[in-house]
């Protein structure tokens, strides 16, 4: 009986690290903001980081919400590649990352798309088309 109690106990114990809640890393705050181009295939478009969550949005207020699932970070050459775990609701989860340089002026590459420079805006300059 007490083998069976331990055996038992450990299996619990077991299920309980494998399904113990990790802390998650938020977004960085230099990261945090609203992003636009002034690539001109990209003008009337937009994206917004959060904490928790990135807003895709067009000049026609067409938004779409993805949920930020997990951060991390990744080395890749002399960049510092930041890659977010999203989705959006009732879908699976996908890979956004993103590059950030803060040299002489912030500015957001997408991984997939480096030739495209994404700077960030205040609200106030946000134009809705």
């Amino acid at each position: 009986m007490k083998k069976i109690l331990f055996l038992l106990g450990l299996v619990i114990l077991v299920v309980g690290i494998i399904n113990f809640p990790r802390n998650k890393i938020l977004l960085p705050d230099e990261i945090v903001g609203t992003w636009a181009s002034d690539d001109e295939r990209y003008v009337d478009r937009f994206f917004r980081l959060s904490k928790t969550s990135v807003i895709f949005g067009t000049g026609d207020t067409d938004i779409d919400v993805y949920f930020i699932n997990d951060t991390s970070f990744v080395s890749l050459g002399t960049d510092e590649v930041v890659e977010l775990s999203i989705h959006k609701a009732g879908q699976e989860n996908t890979r956004l990352s993103l590059i950030y340089e803060n040299d002489e002026i912030e500015s957001l590459r997408f991984l997939h798309q480096q030739k495209v420079i994404w700077y960030r805006i205040s609200e106030d300059e946000l134009v809705l088309f």
